[in-house]
């Protein structure tokens, strides 16, 4: 198999999780007079059923925040999750931009990635706009933000040995923790993704060769933080390397959920579950058994799971699985191309960014069946990228 036809897969997804598209498409400053376009009148007439035996904690949520792009321009768009109305392209962002939802604020915020190399606050009472936003340093390519109080968040970055940490809403600097004794041969750990859950910090370490074309080395990496103090408190190695999903805690297998690719066009990753306490579980679900690999995956109850990949065809795939044994149920969605992206879970039902040329959108399906709900993809402007709630 061409190794520059898998590439093209690395590339496609990995501008979502991790690299970015381009470099000239940046966030000038700090300020809010983003241009802004809203439009409320898309058609979201998809019949939905919202009821659903599946056994994950209730999310209440009212809207979807959806990051959009086509890897020149970027944009936000909201979805109601009741309605399904859609407010599309809320405001133009830099080309390489991801979500993610606090808690702890109750706030939205934007990592401007490659290029951007910004953090926005998304003021939810007057329509998601930005309301705050600054720099994490140019060339920094941030990639998450974890929120352990309103005056404290880490901020990994791929471009850089330091772990940022800063005040969440105004970007004051707090301190810099260095992580440069966990890089690999290319002096960088390349963190990629981060999460607080009880007072501990977990920061995931692609630990990647950048020297040759991002290849993954000895193995990737979790740290576990203090998040009250930055100290590191240990490091667990993963089963697999190459994380570029999404790490998300989950409730039904009280752990977080790492998606490790490994080798693109070798079958050598998983779906894997680190606990709250650090300890590696191994994979719940193979690349060996899908056939491809592995993008995202959310566990939605004890025996059910969904997972995106890509076939040795340069296809993608939204398939059901059962977390217990590891095996493959049904397959949802084939695409004709690398276009399905990331999930997203809430309240019973299971979204799917669907980047399909001819009719990009969100999908929704039922979270304990896998039974689609939406007639079609819902229309968010741009193809769609991140889907983040508001909880």
């Amino acid at each position: 198999m061409s190794y520059w036809k898998k590439m093209i897969w690395a590339l496609a997804m990995l501008s979502l999780v991790a690299f970015g598209c381009d470099d000239d498409d940046s966030v000038e400053d700090a300020s809010t007079d983003a241009d802004t376009d809203t439009d409320t009148d898309a058609d979201t007439d998809s019949d939905t059923d919202t009821n659903s035996d599946t056994d994950t904690n209730v999310v209440t949520a009212t809207t979807a925040v959806i990051t959009t792009t086509d890897y020149s321009t970027g944009a936000t768009s909201t979805v109601a999750t009741d309605s399904l109305i859609v407010n599309a392209t809320l405001e133009v962002v830099h080309s390489d931009t991801v979500c993610r939802f606090d808690a702890v604020t109750g706030k939205m915020f934007l990592i401007h990635r490659q290029g951007g190399d910004a953090i926005s606050v998304l003021d939810e009472a007057n329509g998601f706009v930005t309301s705050a936003q600054y720099s994490v340093e140019a060339g920094s390519n941030p990639q998450d933000i974890a929120v352990v109080s309103a005056n404290r968040a880490y901020v990994p970055r791929l471009g850089s040995t330091e772990l940022l940490v800063v005040n969440p809403l105004t970007g004051v600097e707090i301190e810099r923790i260095n992580l440069s004794t966990y890089a690999d041969a290319d002096g960088y750990p390349e963190p990629v993704q981060t999460v607080a859950v009880d007072g501990t910090v977990f920061v995931v370490l692609e630990r990647v060769d950048q020297d040759n074309y991002w290849a993954p080395t000895a193995y990737s990496s979790v740290l576990l933080l203090d998040g009250e103090t930055g100290a590191v408190e240990t490091e667990v190695q993963l089963t697999g390397t190459n994380p570029t999903g999404i790490v998300r805690y989950n409730d039904v297998v009280d752990g977080l959920i790492l998606v490790e690719t490994g080798n693109y066009g070798v079958q050598d990753g998983g779906v894997e579950v680190l606990s709250t306490d650090g300890t590696a579980g191994g994979f719940i679900l193979t690349e060996a058994t899908l056939g491809g690999d592995v993008a995202d995956a959310i566990v939605t109850a004890s025996d059910m799971g969904f997972a995106v990949y890509s076939t040795p065809e340069y296809l993608t795939r939204l398939v059901t699985f059962n977390p217990q044994d590891g095996t493959v149920k049904n397959t949802l969605i084939e695409s004709a191309g690398y276009d399905l992206a990331y999930l997203g879970y809430y309240d019973g039902q299971v979204w799917v960014a669907d980047r399909t040329s001819t009719a990009p959108g969100i999908r929704i399906f039922d979270a304990a069946t896998g039974v689609e709900q939406t007639a079609a993809p819902i229309d968010v402007g741009l193809p769609p990228s991140m889907i983040c709630f508001m909880e």
